[in-house]
């Protein structure tokens, strides 16, 4: 069934004034057939053109959905063929093509829990486990496979607990899909990172392109800067991973915990702050944008709520990049005291960035926007605490401003 949704139109404070009007889409309520309230269903999601994929941590399940003639449905649970003592698997999921990677971190017994994650390939019966990453020696607690994402041949894993002759200094892996199977081709971090920066926190690929978050970055200065924040772009040139920017804010503050999320579609980078400061108010929360000129990287904005209080969750988990849009999650939104659960739908209009802010169609209120994917005309959107264990909203927006070819981005 589809259902009528009223999406609300502002301006965010980088934009010129101009007028769009606002039309109306279709939003679809995606809940699984063994919905219970302990679920945490849509805790991570992603969408690739008719097929999403969906997790419900609580209950350690990753279910596939696909669309046929319109109607979207439940095909396949995805298990990982093995005992798990975790909670953590499905703690982040992606899809490119024909496969799907589930990330599984913490899932063994003390004293050493061993991560890992997970690859299901399609084939003429469906969907089936293809292969498992894992690192060649499993540290405890090092949080492997809590962020990842993928883009056709390569996979990237974010490992932000890792120690790196300091606690929690994190790196990413980089693998890549060869005839012989799964191969890693890199284990990268930063020359200036450092103790708690939680390197690989947050991972983005696209193609031969990859960025990492790293929110505890203090950037030089444990005094000035602490948590103040980074991402870090990678690029694969002449057979060799080599990183090809620092992405931070302007004016780096301590405490914004920029690079919590990030997004990434060809030359145009989205990375969130969630604990930003705008105009005074503390934790109000930004996403800050990067462009590519030439060789560099630089900043091209920063997006925010003006009328939100602090703490909304802005820039904190759902988070994507289309060609000349952006969407951001803001599931602790409220407006005029009320609780509004939001995502907000950017679009670049000449040196202008236009939002529409769309709220789910039934009224929930329970973290709508904390996991977000895009893909094509359609918006994947999860809402993780919902009474009913969690549900995700597909959003197929009919103003053809935001036909333009997006793609699926991790959270």
């Amino acid at each position: 069934m589809r259902y009528l949704a009223k999406p609300l139109l502002f301006f965010a404070s980088v934009c010129a004034a101009s007028v769009l009007h606002a039309q109306s889409f279709d939003q679809i309520k995606l809940v699984p057939n063994d919905a219970n309230s302990i679920a945490a269903f849509a805790y991570s999601l992603d969408i690739d053109g008719d097929v999403a994929v969906i997790s419900a941590i609580g209950q350690r399940k990753v279910y596939v959905w696909e669309r046929s003639a319109g109607v979207w449905q439940q095909i396949q649970l995805l298990l990982p063929e093995e005992s798990i003592t975790g909670l953590s698997y499905g703690y982040d999921v992606a899809i490119s093509g024909q496969r799907i990677v589930v990330g599984a971190p913490w899932t063994g017994q003390a004293p050493v829990r061993p991560s890992a994650v997970y690859v299901f390939e399609k084939n003429a019966v469906g969907w089936n486990r293809s292969a498992k990453l894992a690192t060649a020696i499993p540290e405890d607690d090092d949080a492997f496979g809590s962020s990842v994402d993928i883009s056709g041949d390569r996979i990237v894993v974010g490992s932000p607990s890792v120690d790196v002759n300091a606690p929690n200094v994190g790196v990413a892996h980089i693998y890549f899909k060869s005839a012989g199977g799964w191969t890693q081709e890199a284990r990268v971090n930063a020359s200036d990172i450092g103790a708690y920066d939680n390197f690989g926190n947050s991972v983005a690929i696209d193609g031969a392109r990859v960025v990492v978050g790293s929110p505890g970055a203090d950037n030089g200065s444990l005094t000035l800067n602490f948590n103040a924040g980074a991402a870090y772009v990678y690029e694969h040139i002449n057979g060799i991973w080599l990183q090809a920017g620092k992405l931070t804010a302007p004016t780096i503050v301590g405490g914004e915990s920029l690079g919590s999320a990030v997004a990434i579609k060809g030359d145009l980078i989205a990375v969130g702050a969630p604990s930003a400061r705008v105009d005074n108010v503390s934790n109000r929360g930004a996403v800050d944008l990067f462009e590519r000129g030439g060789a560099s990287w630089s900043h091209q904005s920063r997006l925010h709520y003006t009328g939100s209080p602090d703490n909304v969750g802005y820039g904190r988990n759902g988070l994507a990049v289309g060609n000349n849009a952006v969407w951001i999650g803001a599931p602790q939104l409220r407006v005029n005291n009320t609780q509004e659960n939001s995502v907000l739908a950017y679009r670049r209009v000449a040196n202008s960035w236009i939002a529409r802010r769309y709220v789910p169609f039934d009224g929930a209120q329970n973290a709508f926007g904390t996991a977000l994917a895009i893909s094509g005309d359609d918006a994947l959107i999860g809402a993780s605490s919902d009474l009913l264990g969690g549900a995700a909203y597909v959003l197929a927006p009919s103003d053809s401003i935001f036909r333009d070819g997006f793609e699926t981005i991790a959270r």
